[in-house]
């Protein structure tokens, strides 16, 4: 590991705080999964054409 960090130019300890961190940035991104669809939805359902106040908008109807 400590080759590794060397390697990459990465302090030891912030790549046991990341590695720590892998779960709650799971479950993040689990939750971000059904807005993030329904934004692809709206922006979709707008040619592309709406942007994020028209898409915020959209999502709030």
């Amino acid at each position: 590991m400590k080759r590794l960090c060397e390697v990459l130019d990465v302090n030891r300890s912030s790549y046991h705080k990341w590695l720590v961190g892998a779960e709650v940035r799971a479950v993040r991104q689990h939750q971000d999964r059904g807005p993030a669809r329904e934004i692809r939805q709206v922006h979709g359902e707008s040619g592309g054409a709406y942007g994020s106040p028209r898409a915020t908008a959209g999502l709030r109807e």
